[in-house]
């Protein structure tokens, strides 16, 4: 399995002192190569794990604050994310990448009727005999998208489960 772990980019992995979350990152790193998994890593460009890792991070500076600016971490995680399109799994430790790495949506599955003035909705939507078989065993690869006017790219968003 290709896994991609992305480090916060104030402090190197592993650290030079203290540096709890990139202590466990590099531990991490190192069982996954050794457990046969390909990985990628995400730190700090004077990180020295010897694990294969995104090319064009920033240094963390000696005397830096452990948690990084709002904008560094964010430009620390655009440069990962963009690295990491080909891994199987990202794990990322930072406080924006869950913020910004939304998974993208889908195309549109089965469409749901407009509600009414009343806001709501009635009846049952169409759809294949297959495409209800797979939403019933995988309702984790669906969601739900609302649409307005104001988000057209959604407005609600909610994940399927069991």
């Amino acid at each position: 399995m290709r896994i991609g772990l992305i480090a916060p980019p104030g402090v190197p992995v592993p650290p030079p002192a203290y540096g709890g979350t990139e202590s466990v990152i590099d531990r991490l790193a190192r069982g996954l190569v050794r457990a046969g998994h390909d990985v990628l890593l995400a730190a700090a460009a004077n990180s020295a794990c010897p694990v294969p890792r995104v090319e064009g991070t920033d240094e963390a500076a000696e005397a830096a604050p452990v948690c990084a600016d709002t904008v560094t971490e964010l430009r620390h995680v655009i440069t990962s994310y963009a690295a990491m399109t080909g891994v199987d799994v990202v794990h990322d430790h930072t406080l924006t990448g869950p913020l910004y790495r939304r998974p993208p949506a889908g195309p549109p599955v089965v469409t749901l009727d407009k509600p009414g003035a009343d806001g709501k909705s009635k009846g049952c939507a169409k759809a294949s005999a297959d495409v209800i078989k797979d939403i019933e065993a995988n309702p984790a690869n669906y969601y739900v998208n609302v649409h307005n006017a104001e988000f057209g790219g959604g407005a609600v968003r909610g994940q399927l489960s069991k």
